[in-house]
C-alpha cells in the first residue's frame, strides 16, 4: 500500500517533472520486485510474485506510471504514433472476433466428441491477451528516449500484475445451457458472437485525445488502456498478443465416488444414504443428530438451518426428508 497519503499532482506538472516522477516509480517498482530479465537471478522476481502485498504495491505504482505516460502521450502524439495506434486497434478488433468464432469453433468440436460417461462438467473459455515471454515480445521505438520509460522490465511486470484481470476478450460458452444446440450452430446462437464492438467508439480516459478522433477504438483497445495499467505508450510497444481458446473436461468423486451435485441425481433412499454414512464416521461422542447436521452445513449451507427451523432434527428421517424437498425445488415456501 502507499506510504504517501499526500498524491502527487500530476497534471499540474512540465514534462520535465513528469519524467523525472517516472524514472522515481520505475526503481522504486524494481527495488520490490527485482529484475524481471536478468534470468540468472530470476528467484527474486518470482518471490514478488508469489507475495499479494507486494503485488498490490506494485500495481498502485503501475496506476501511477500508467497516468504519467499518458500526460506524456498527450504533449507528444506523433503522427507516427497515431497511425501505430491505429493499426493497432483494427489488429485487436480483428483478433477479439477470432477469439470469439473459435471459441465457437471449439464448442462445435466438443459436441460432437466422444464423451465419457464419468464426465461431469465442461468449461469452454476464450480469451485474448498481452503476452512477455522474453525482451523481444517489446518493440523499442524511435521516441522511446522521450519517454525515459524501461519499457521492457515494465511489460514484464505488467504481465504479472494484470494476468487475473479482464481481458480484452473474454469468452465463455456454458455447456448446460449450449448442449442441445447443434453443430450448425451460428456463433451467434453459441453465445460467441461480438457484441461489445457495436456502432459506438470506446474512446474514454486518455483514449479520448483530438488527434485520435478518427479511429474508432475497439473494446480490446479500451480495456487495456483503462480497465488495466498499459499506457498508451506501453501498448505502442506490445509486439505479442495471444488467443487462447482452451477447453477443460471435469470429472469429479468423493471417496464413495459419489459424482458431482449427487444430491440432484440421487432419490430420497440414496440422498439420505449417503449423508448417513458420512455422519456415521463421527467423532466418539458426538450425537448422530449434530454430526449430521454439520454434514448437511457443510453441502447446503443456509437450506440446512432453514429446514431445521421448519421442522427441527430429532426425527432424522423427517429431516431428511424435508432437506431434499428444499433441494429439488429450491424456489418453494
Amino acid at each position: 500500500m502507499k506510504q504517501n497519503t499526500e498524491e502527487p499532482d500530476y497534471r499540474s506538472m512540465n514534462e520535465v517533472q513528469l519524467k523525472y516522477e517516472l524514472i522515481r516509480l520505475e526503481k522504486k517498482i524494481l527495488d520490490i520486485t527485482g529484475d524481471p530479465i536478468d534470468y540468472k537471478h530470476y528467484s527474486p522476481f518470482l518471490d514478488w510474485c508469489r507475495d499479494d502485498a507486494k503485488v498490490e504495491a506494485v500495481e498502485e505504482m503501475m496506476l501511477d506510471r500508467s497516468f504519467i505516460l499518458n500526460l506524456l502521450f498527450e504533449i507528444h502524439c506523433t503522427s507516427a504514433e497515431v497511425a501505430r495506434l491505429e493499426k493497432i486497434n483494427g489488429m485487436l478488433l480483428e483478433m477479439t472476433n477470432r477469439t470469439y468464432h473459435r471459441t465457437a469453433d471449439m464448442m462445435r468440436a466438443l459436441m460432437v466428441m466422444k464423451k465419457d460417461e464419468m464426465d461431469d462438467d465442461y468449461e469452454l473459455e476464450g480469451k485474448l491477451a498481452p503476452r512477455f515471454d522474453i525482451p523481444y515480445s517489446v518493440l523499442r521505438l524511435e521516441d522511446d528516449d522521450y519517454y525515459g520509460s524501461d519499457f521492457i522490465r515494465m511489460a514484464a511486470i505488467l504481465q504479472e500484475t494484470e494476468k487475473h484481470k479482464s481481458g480484452m476478450a473474454d469468452v465463455s460458452c456454458d455447456w448446460t445451457r449450449l448442449k442441445d444446440k447443434t453443430p450448425s450452430a451460428t456463433d451467434a446462437e453459441l453465445e460467441c458472437e461480438n457484441i461489445m464492438d457495436d456502432e459506438d467508439s470506446w474512446a474514454e480516459g486518455p483514449l479520448r485525445h483530438p488527434k485520435l478522433a478518427h479511429i474508432k477504438i475497439c473494446y480490446a483497445l479500451h480495456a487495456l488502456c483503462t480497465h488495466m495499467n498499459w499506457s498508451i505508450p506501453d501498448v505502442l510497444r506490445i509486439n505479442d498478443f495471444s488467443i487462447e481458446v482452451k477447453l477443460t473436461v471435469q470429472q469429479f468423486s468423493d471417496q464413495e465416488k459419489n459424482r458431482l451435485w449427487w444430491w440432484d441425481k440421487y432419490d430420497l433412499p440414496r440422498f439420505k444414504e449417503v449423508l448417513l454414512k458420512e455422519a456415521a464416521a463421527r467423532p466418539e461422542g458426538l450425537p448422530l443428530e449434530t454430526a449430521l447436521l454439520q454434514r448437511c452445513r457443510d453441502y447446503f449451507e443456509e437450506s440446512a438451518d432453514e429446514v431445521l427451523a421448519k421442522v427441527g432434527i430429532s426425527d432424522v428421517d423427517r429431516y431428511l426428508e424435508a432437506l431434499k424437498h428444499k433441494i429439488d425445488n429450491p424456489y418453494q415456501e
